[in-house]
């Protein structure tokens, strides 16, 4: 198994776990249907937010002061850890695509929590799949290039369209955006832009990217078979 399809598989574990608790959540909760413009601002830093919103598709950035912390798409629930706290929030949540989401008020989850305690759980491993991100992205022992590659994987499975052995994204995200998430320099990131293609992982253009699955497995044996002969 290559390291994309390893890194998908991980994807789509916690994508299971963060959609079986969005039906936890909206057996027995009402919610509004709401719709999203990209660069609109879902939680506002310092606010008290009353409540919370699930991902039905596109993608959001989590920041504080201009600094980008996560990044959520389908099934992610938005303003959770508002429920253990009622002080102000402390980061901001932008919509970096249009969006589709559900608004459910706190109370009603905070209530439905406590009814149930199977969401605790679920609750629980979706803060240990956030905190195992970021930790994989931020890991100062690796190479500024793996950890491009491990962020531009994530960014691709959170809104690409696979096909045809390749996962086409549109450029929702900047190169600026990344280096600030990794705390690396911009040229950091251009430049493992500029390997990944050579190596024949991506093709990078101004208003998209496309991952390529096969070609990666390819290039690697290619390699191999070059430094074994």
């Amino acid at each position: 198994m290559s390291e994309l399809d390893i890194s998908q598989e991980r994807f789509l574990a916690q994508e299971n776990t963060r959609r079986e608790f969005q039906a936890y959540l909206l057996e027995d909760i009402p919610y509004e249907t709401c719709y999203v413009e990209e660069n609109q601002v879902l939680i506002e830093r310092n606010s008290l937010e009353a409540c919370v919103y699930i991902v039905v598709s596109g993608v959001a950035l989590a920041k504080k002061e201009n600094v980008p912390l996560q990044f959520f798409g389908r099934y992610a629930c938005l303003g959770i850890e508002n429920i253990f706290s009622p002080d102000k929030t402390d980061t901001t949540i932008l919509a970096l695509t249009r969006m589709k989401v559900y608004k459910l008020t706190i109370k009603d989850v905070f209530t439905r929590l406590q009814q149930h305690g199977d969401g605790f759980r679920l609750l629980g491993m979706i803060q240990a799949d956030h905190i195992d991100t970021f930790l994989q992205h931020h890991v100062a022992s690796k190479l500024s290039h793996d950890r491009v590659w491990d962020v531009l994987l994530r960014l691709s499975f959170l809104y690409g369209k696979e096909e045809n052995q390749c996962i086409y994204t549109p450029k929702y995200f900047s190169k600026k955006m990344i280096a600030d998430y990794l705390n690396i320099s911009y040229g950091s990131v251009a430049a493992a832009f500029r390997a990944l293609e050579a190596e024949g992982k991506l093709h990078d253009e101004p208003h998209g990217m496309v991952i390529y699955k096969v070609w990666t497995q390819k290039v690697r044996k290619n390699i191999a078979n070059t430094l074994n002969s």
